[in-house]
């Protein structure tokens, strides 16, 4: 569910995602990511919008405006914050953090 959680400015949007894994015996719930999204961001807006979510968000959203000006060439619109992802501990350790990065991207 998407809904404004950053003070009206509109630019992220907060979302869990679950981890799941199939087996031989089904589905398997292995972990969880929460996190925002934002698209058509600038970076003004970003920091703001951040800012207005929590202290964690402001420091994950001034890190990705700071990655979008050091790259004035690449046309950056889209970010995704992540604030906390859970793996069950024998999952841990598989390098599963990329591919749950791409998944959700």
């Amino acid at each position: 569910m998407f809904r404004p959680i950053d003070g009206g400015a509109d630019v992220l949007r907060e979302f869990v995602a679950s981890i799941g894994y199939s087996t031989e015996s089904g589905p398997e719930d292995i972990g969880s990511v929460r996190e925002w999204i934002g698209w058509r961001i600038d970076d003004g807006d970003l920091r703001d919008a951040a800012d207005a979510v929590t202290s964690d968000a402001e420091q994950l959203g001034a890190t990705a405006a700071a990655i979008i000006d050091a790259n004035p060439e690449s046309f950056i619109d889209t970010v995704l914050l992540i604030d906390r992802m859970h793996l069950d501990p024998r999952w841990r350790g598989n390098r599963l953090s990329g591919a749950v990065i791409a998944d959700i991207a």
